[in-house]
């Protein structure tokens, strides 16, 4: 864990030999450049944290090598400046062990994948707000039973919300809470059932 510090530079493509370690945190500093393929070499880790890079941040695309990680609970590239497909890496369903998602404040441009029902076992947390998604948001999306964390404001994302999404408020336990962010704009997406959004992106 080397998080919050004012470390600079890229992240070293020799990382991809630490194929025994669990965690790499290092959110926070001012380390710049691209996220390197060999990381999908580090097939131990459990939580991957590099996100809240000072300017000029992490740039390009979410590598597909990251795939590989099937053993990854946590996933932190929030606040950064990555773009381009990269929610197909992470969502799609290889990242079978994933809880905690956070890929919030990106210029991520892909659109929510109908895979992410593979996850229904384990995604507990998704942030994919203030990127540049398109599309609708895919009623598999509401299989993700244990979910109980999803914010999507600030996209391009058309349409109505899902009832199968509305329905994890419904089907909650009484002591766990869901937190549910859209937009609730006249234009682009909209919770068309009442309580189904637990705030609009307006009202925070």
């Amino acid at each position: 864990k080397i998080h919050g510090n004012k470390l600079t530079g890229t992240i070293p493509t020799e990382f991809g030999i630490l194929n025994r370690l669990q965690v790499f945190e290092a959110a926070r500093n001012m380390i710049h450049g691209t996220i390197p393929s060999e990381m999908g070499r580090m097939v131990s880790l459990l939580s991957l944290d590099i996100s809240g890079m000072a300017s000029p941040s992490l740039t390009g695309t979410i590598p597909t090598e990251l795939g590989r990680l099937s053993r990854l609970d946590t996933l932190a590239l929030a606040d950064n400046q990555l773009s381009g497909p990269g929610l197909d890496v992470v969502l799609g369903g290889q990242l079978t062990s994933l809880a905690y998602c956070y890929l919030n404040n990106n210029a991520l441009t892909s659109t929510i994948p109908k895979e992410v029902a593979l996850l229904k076992s384990t995604l507990k947390q998704l942030y994919i707000q203030n990127n540049r998604l398109t599309g609708t948001v895919p009623l598999e999306l509401g299989e993700c039973s244990i979910l109980d964390l999803l914010d999507m404001t600030s996209n391009k994302l058309q349409g109505s919300v899902p009832q199968e999404i509305c329905q994890l408020q419904q089907n909650s336990n009484p002591l766990k809470s869901v937190l549910f962010v859209s937009d609730c704009k006249a234009t682009g997406l909209q919770c068309p059932i009442p309580d189904c959004c637990t705030q609009c992106a307006g009202d925070k």
